[in-house]
């Protein structure tokens, strides 16, 4: 077995030095400033005396700390704020002018009310990155709509492609993938200002929507609809243009394989035992697609002798994409997971030790610790004030 990459604390993270004023919610937000934490920025998360929304998400928790907040906010500290109040917005806005990023998903228009807005904060900080999340952004006629995930799904015709297709039932993903995508689309943008900063000192605001980015994360299905004027058909786990591509059923389960060109498709007919060439009318993808059933059955006739971990074994050792259908107590226990270090243990001061996903990448070849947990509401009052006592941002 190679050898695994090992978290290291002495790490040189790329964000090392960069301030981060977190003041998101929910989830698109904090997954983005949850990344520019684990990429080594001091991120301070700003919430309101309420906290964040997900704090009060569940069940589970655990010793009173929802799981859903602990999957979103490792890396990072906590400050109250009242924004309402007029002192804190004072200091708040004494904080962004130390700071380098400011990040914010309240509804176009909230910050600049609370006198906080883009232009008024980088006129005191012109190296400031401000970034804002909403849900359909700061023009158009539904930029004042609240905006959740499911209901983007809903109306940027993503929930449209996904379900059974035997019927019209729209189904929405199974985690919020809208929301996951804005994020890292923010962490694109702020991490771009940021480099283009070092050479002018001048931030910038950008903003990013939900909806922009359900509409963006249709690719090729929207580029089909484009160029033919059809709408899409539902397919199940099955793939609207390739064949065979989805899940199949083995002795004891599905087995999801994925056959991205006519060479894999030889390769899969060798691993089955099946003789392709009786099979003349299969051999290229169009012809696949067009007789999708027919391949359907082919295959389950064969797969059906062994478990779907053995023909996935079999079956990537010959080069063909596949892989058994899990659940999630698998997926922990899998040794490449475990070889990986995908999940990291840290002590929380009301929880103790706990298990998280940790940054699912590498820098320079090792994997980012997990090295502050998700924070209790406030615990990091007193990094507000080392901030205040700290210089202003080296961009000013």
């Amino acid at each position: 077995m190679e050898s695994a990459p090992d978290p290291s604390p002495t790490l040189e993270l790329p964000l090392a030095g960069i301030k981060v004023l977190d003041l998101t919610r929910v989830l698109a937000g904090p997954y983005g400033t949850m990344a520019l934490a684990d990429l080594g920025a001091d991120v301070l998360k700003i919430e309101s005396p309420a906290g964040d929304e997900t704090r009060s998400w569940g069940p589970p928790f655990v010793d009173g700390e929802s799981a859903y907040f602990l999957a979103l906010n490792r890396n990072k500290r906590s400050a109250v704020l009242n924004l309402d109040n007029l002192a804190d917005a004072k200091k708040l806005l004494d904080l962004a002018v130390r700071t380098d990023v400011l990040i914010e998903n309240f509804r176009p228009g909230r910050m600049t009310r609370w006198g906080l807005g883009p232009e008024k904060l980088m006129e005191l900080n012109p190296g400031l990155v401000f970034c804002s999340i909403t849900g359909f952004g700061e023009t158009g006629p539904y930029r004042d709509y609240p905006g959740f995930d499911p209901v983007i799904e809903a109306m940027s015709g993503f929930m449209s492609i996904n379900g059974p297709p035997d019927r019209f039932e729209p189904y929405k993903a199974g985690v919020a993938i809208i929301d996951l995508l804005a994020g890292l689309h923010a962490v694109n943008l702020v991490t771009s200002l940021l480099i283009r900063r070092t050479s002018t000192g001048i931030g910038g605001h950008v903003s990013v929507s939900l909806f922009d980015v359900a509409v963006a994360s249709l690719v090729n299905v929207m580029s089909s609809f484009l160029v033919s004027g059809e709408l899409p058909e539902r397919h199940g786990n099955d793939h609207p243009n390739i064949v065979p591509f989805g899940a199949f059923q083995a002795s004891d389960g599905l087995l999801m394989i994925c056959v991205g060109n006519d060479r894999q498709w030889q390769s899969l007919c060798d691993a089955l035992g099946i003789p392709v060439e009786e099979f003349p009318g299969l051999t290229n993808n169009p012809q696949r697609v067009e007789k999708r059933e027919q391949v359907r059955s082919l295959l389950e006739e064969r797969l059906g002798q062994s478990t779907a971990s053995e023909w996935a074994d079999k079956l990537m050792r010959n080069g063909v994409p596949a892989g058994e259908v899990r659940q999630l107590d698998q997926v922990l226990n899998d040794r490449h997971v475990i070889a990986n270090h995908l999940v990291q243990s840290i002590e929380h001061p009301e929880v103790g030790n706990i298990r998280l996903v940790g940054p699912p990448f590498l820098v320079d070849g090792k994997r980012p610790d997990i090295s502050i947990a998700p924070p209790i509401l406030g615990s990091g009052q007193g990094h507000i004030q080392a901030w205040l006592d700290g210089p202003a941002t080296e961009s000013q």
